[in-house]
């Protein structure tokens, strides 16, 4: 159901009012669902009325989702470490985290719904910069989202990751009080990208400049000479692994937990 929206619908959203844009999107979603279960119990048999509305619900919550383990917990322990010890020499002194996702505006509701603080920054979505909600002292777990849905594109093309990396220009301009920041121009910075999905995520943000890695148990990665297993490099430090400028770099983990325990580590 999810591929036949994202290749029917690739855009979906762009040019359109908030209002127009979830109507649109209703709509189509009811449609699929019914070609979608309506073969299963043959042409002469009416689905319930209600089939739609109870999937949508279930699917714009934590019904139909769960984390992966020590997500939370983790994540406020790399943001706690930034807050208590920021510009320490030879640490990091900035980090910001996000959401990259081939999905529409309901991303918002099913991270909230699922425990996390997630702040309203939006890419493709104008904010105020100086009026938005204190965002330079806000205690999030989500910095910024970015959805295909705003932004008209999906993973793997590189305008996605493009566009998540300029809002993230932005919020380390605000976080470091300097607006060269907003254009990249406070220096390199090590973007990093983690998904489960090879072509789309680790292939996507690694040919638009990010080092990425790939979650999940053993894959077809395993045999590729390209893609560093974490395992084998636990002991080297995340500037040894990861490139601020030049070629960016592949990295294999066994969860998503095991990674940023070795992310949170490398920031203490």
């Amino acid at each position: 159901m999810v591929d036949q929206r994202e290749s029917s619908y690739p855009q979906e959203g762009v040019d359109r009012g908030p209002s127009q844009r979830n109507a649109h999107a209703e709509v189509h979603e009811h449609q699929v669902i019914h070609k979608t279960f309506q073969p299963l119990i043959g042409p002469h048999k009416e689905l319930p009325k209600d089939l739609a509305p109870k999937l949508l619900h279930r699917f714009s919550s934590s019904e139909g989702y769960a984390l992966a383990p020590g997500v939370i917990p983790l994540l406020r322990k790399l943001k706690a470490q930034q807050a208590s010890n920021p510009s320490s020499a030879g640490q990091v002194s900035c980090i910001i985290t996000g959401v990259i996702t081939n999905s529409d505006d309901r991303v918002t509701s099913v991270l909230s719904s699922c425990g996390l603080r997630v702040s309203p920054v939006r890419a493709g979505v104008q904010f105020n910069v100086s009026g938005a909600v204190s965002l330079e002292k806000a205690e999030y777990d989500i910095d910024l989202h970015c959805i295909s849905y705003d932004i008209g594109v999906t993973k793997p093309d590189r305008r996605i990751f493009d566009a998540a990396e300029e809002v993230a220009n932005t919020l380390r301009a605000m976080r470091c009080q300097d607006p060269t920041a907003a254009e990249g121009d406070a220096g390199p910075w090590v973007k990093v990208y983690a998904g489960d999905e090879l072509v789309k995520d680790v292939q996507g943000a690694w040919a638009a400049g990010w080092n990425s890695v790939l979650v999940g148990p053993a894959s077809d990665t395993d045999s590729r000479e390209d893609c560093t297993k974490l395992v084998d490099c636990r002991t080297l430090l995340s500037g040894e692994i990861f490139r601020r400028k030049g070629t960016a770099l592949m990295l294999k983990a066994e969860g998503l937990q095991d990674f940023l325990e070795w992310l949170t580590e490398q920031c203490a």
